[in-house]
């Protein structure tokens, strides 16, 4: 099967040669920050640039049966700077102001390169016999430069820090934010179509801050966060035909979606106890989420085009197919007839979740020489419309409202005890870790989940003016866990676009097993 993938061009230029299972990367990364002051006022700049270019060819099935494959080259680069004048800090009235901006192309996605199936059935009904394969028959899916995008974002901010009294502090912040998306084979295709969309948006976020005392602090915060929306592209591209299939299945969709937005409100508490020997931070926070960029599988029977026309397997002339004609495949039941070519397509839908959650981190030190940590976190997370079609055949709905969002444990904490020791001449140090992670749903439908789970480390170190030797146990007790899981479609069973959506599992990535080691570390000059 990896034949179809020995042509080591591609049509992404720049990338890596590859034509075997594996990864190439290359990486160049450049970064600068400056600072001048004059008097009491200060201006700041930085700026970032990142290349990168990789290809890699991988086992898309996730199982052990030589079923799909995929190659998917990606280029990206970014370029970014921010320029920032800061007032005087020793007043009432503190303030900054500035401007940043921020350059982004993207080609290609780990799902956008190209594919191939050596098991493609047509068989009228669910199966998972792969003798119902076509003898013989390969599909290649030629990589497609429409997931190609950039994102050109423009920032203007300045906030405002104002004493009201010695004990009440009010910060005012603004950001007005616009993004400007571009997606299509014309990013890197001159003459081909691109499709343009901005979002503009004014950002706030306003914190009270209240200290009755030097060891009490209080203060209520609020603000609105975005993320810009995105094309449907293949929705954008369809013609009349394709687009009512596309709407019979999610009548919601369009050519894009909204923006992200998050508006959030937080309550907090920093005390500390006992002249200084217990600190503890509480928040109580409440989220709403509008604008999620949830997706559905829709399958289609599309139009051949011209540059599909023997080209594509479903489009051969030999067969009487035509510009304009459905996509279609010789029956494999024989007969010399055809039969429809479905493919399958994801859409974006927006959706709405509610979250909210506590978290409280505290520090104790019993003694000079020992501290106890501890932090937990709640949290509480419900979609209130979130359309998801990919278990509907497996759980009978397709609207997640009521539902968790996947691989967010409500419950999640972490303890540590450090006991500091002195050696003769060296210090050194004993610490014990437990990291708790609660019970996480794989995906949107909440069918599967991964358990909740619990890891112990130990550390031991001495350290120097200029050194650090520390040896380590990673997963103490060899907890055999999942640490995290995702949906994916069922791709090792036999290939067929009208039945993807039932054919569903979770790809789960295993807890690391216990691992001892030896670190050391030594700095030049003063730390």
């Amino acid at each position: 099967l990896t034949d179809a993938f020995s042509d080591p061009t591609t049509n992404l230029s720049g990338v890596p040669t590859v034509t075997r299972i594996g990864m190439k990367r290359e990486t160049e990364r450049l970064s600068l920050a400056a600072d001048y002051e004059f008097g009491d006022y200060s201006i700041g700049f930085v700026y970032g640039k990142n290349e990168q270019d990789a290809n890699w060819i991988r086992d898309f099935d996730n199982s052990d049966r030589v079923n799909w494959f995929s190659r998917d080259p990606q280029t990206m680069e970014d370029e970014s700077f921010e320029l920032r004048i800061t007032g005087p800090q020793d007043g009432r009235i503190r303030w900054l102001a500035g401007v940043n901006t921020y350059e982004q192309e993207f080609s290609s996605s780990g799902g956008g390169g190209d594919a191939s199936t050596s098991c493609f059935s047509t068989a009228g009904a669910l199966t998972d016999d792969p003798s119902t394969c076509i003898p013989g028959f390969t599909l290649l899916f030629p990589n497609s430069l429409q997931n190609s995008d950039t994102a050109d974002v423009l920032g203007i901010f300045a906030a405002v820090d104002f004493d009201v009294t010695d004990q009440v502090t009010l910060i005012v912040e603004g950001r007005h934010q616009q993004d400007e998306l571009s997606k299509g084979d014309g990013i890197l295709i001159p003459g081909a179509p691109v499709l343009k969309k901005s979002f503009d948006k004014f950002l706030p976020r306003v914190i009270a801050r209240y200290e009755p005392s030097e060891t009490t602090n209080l203060f209520v915060s609020y603000s609105i966060g975005q993320i810009a929306g995105d094309f449907n592209t293949f929705f954008i591209n369809a013609d009349q035909r394709e687009r009512d299939q596309y709407l019979a299945a999610e009548p919601t969709v369009a050519e894009s979606t909204p923006a992200e937005e998050l508006t959030a409100i937080e309550f907090g508490w920093k005390q500390i106890w006992l002249d200084g020997r217990i600190q503890t931070n509480l928040a109580v926070y409440s989220n709403e989420w509008t604008g999620i960029k949830g997706r559905s599988s829709v399958q289609v029977n599309e139009t051949c085009r011209a540059d599909d026309i023997d080209n594509d397997p479903a489009c051969q002339s030999s067969n009487g197919i035509g510009v304009g004609d459905p996509k279609q495949i010789p029956d494999p039941a024989g007969g010399g007839g055809l039969v429809p070519f479905v493919n399958s397509r994801n859409v974006l839908l927006p959706g709405d979740a509610d979250i909210t959650g506590i978290e409280l981190e505290s520090w104790f030190r019993p003694s000079e020489d020992l501290t106890l940590t501890i932090n937990l976190s709640h949290i509480d997370s419900e979609y209130t419309d979130y359309k998801f079609n990919f278990v509907s055949p497996i759980a009978g709905y397709s609207q997640m409202a009521g539902n968790k969002t996947p691989r967010q444990p409500e419950w999640s904490g972490n303890a540590t005890a450090t006991q500091y020791l002195n050696i003769g001449e060296y210090n050194a140090y004993l610490r014990g870790e437990m990291i708790y992670q609660g019970k996480a749903y794989a995906d949107e439908s909440n069918l599967a989940f991964m358990d909740d789970y619990t890891l112990f480390n130990l550390r031991a170190g001495i350290n120097g003016d200029n050194y650090l030797v520390e040896l380590f146990v990673k997963n103490l007790f060899d907890e055999d866990a999942w640490a995290t899981g995702a949906r994916w479609t069922d791709f090792s069973s036999p290939t067929q676009f009208a039945f993807l959506t039932a054919k569903q599992g979770v790809v789960a990535s295993p807890q690391e097993r216990r691992e001892f080691g030896i670190r050391a570390t030594y700095s030049f000059g003063d730390r």
